[in-house]
């Protein structure tokens, strides 16, 4: 019927139909203003449902003026850094095409780490993750967890 953007929707599906069944590195770009207007999933149900696919989210916060009460660059920074993406701002310091051009060069140089846990799982739950590196000058970006899959 119109009247918004059904944000947390679009994330949960592009996630669920179409990345889960994809093999390699994913992502998602998402240019918006963070605000959602009725979505029938959560913010909650659209990260999981990313973190599932393992799929990085990365968010391009992009408005003329954020309306008072709107949580749009939060809801944006939260599903970034919960996935493991990144998070922009569209300034005047900072165009679109800067943007762009960090994120492109970011998805070119990342590298990945597989992981075995020893614990033995009983069914599918989320495990929170931590990494470091000694090296200050390094950037580590990641995901806060996984899930592990019900065998």
């Amino acid at each position: 019927a119109g009247g918004g953007t059904v944000l947390y929707d679009a994330v949960y599906l592009a996630s669920d139909d179409l990345m889960k069944p994809l093999e390699g590195r994913k992502a998602l770009i998402l240019l918006t203003d963070g605000d959602d207007h009725g979505s029938r999933e959560s913010l909650e149900d659209a990260i999981e449902a990313a973190q599932r696919a393992d799929t990085l989210v990365y968010s391009i916060f992009f408005t003329g003026e954020e309306p008072l009460g709107s949580d749009g660059k939060k809801v944006l920074q939260r599903m970034s850094l919960d996935t493991g993406g990144g998070y922009f701002e569209v300034s005047k310091r900072r165009g679109i095409d800067a943007i762009y051009t960090q994120l492109e060069q970011e998805l070119r140089s990342q590298y990945s780490i597989g992981y075995t846990s020893d614990m033995n799982s009983q069914g599918a739950a989320y495990h929170p993750i931590q990494l470091k590196t000694r090296d200050r000058n390094l950037v580590v970006q990641c995901r806060a967890g996984y899930y592990t899959v019900a065998r």
